[in-house]
């Protein structure tokens, strides 16, 4: 972490900024609920399972309930650090979308990659509650949700 913190850049960190707002819960819950209105079996493939996901990271948050890395610039987040929330939305999202649309898969996990490196960048997360979110997320889109509805 101290690594990281010595070594970055103006330009890199408007880039991880930026890319670390994909992982968003608000975001995805925003443009989730949009699509829903679309296609409403959005809400039972990807919404509704990416909700009971979140809300079970959260509980993990609260249990752990670890501080952030501290860093005199980090002033937006303030819920605990383990596990990443934006981790565990973008590799959820991509695993549920890839499975939707293979095709989108490279896409998909790019992005979901580098949201995962942009928590560890702006020193929002330590890399296990990155790897930690990212794994509930992989594993929690892989279920059979739709066997539940």
């Amino acid at each position: 972490m101290k690594y990281l913190k010595k070594r970055r850049l103006g330009h890199v960190d408007s880039f991880f900024s930026s890319v670390t707002a994909l992982g968003s819960a608000y975001l995805s819950g925003f443009f989730g609920l949009l699509l829903a209105t679309v296609n409403p079996d959005f809400l039972v493939h990807v919404f509704v399972p990416l909700a009971a996901t979140w809300a079970f990271g959260y509980g993990v948050k609260i249990a752990v309930d670890r501080d952030r890395p501290s860093h005199p610039d980090l002033t937006v987040d303030v819920a605990p650090s383990f596990p990443s929330g934006h981790a565990l939305t973008s590799s959820f999202l991509a695993v549920r979308f890839s499975a939707l649309a293979p095709d989108t898969a490279p896409v998909l996990f790019a992005a979901a990659s580098a949201v995962c490196i942009s928590r560890v960048y702006l020193a929002a997360h330590y890399p296990s509650d990155v790897v930690a979110g990212s794994a509930i997320g992989v594993l929690s889109a892989s279920l059979p949700w739709t066997t539940l509805f």
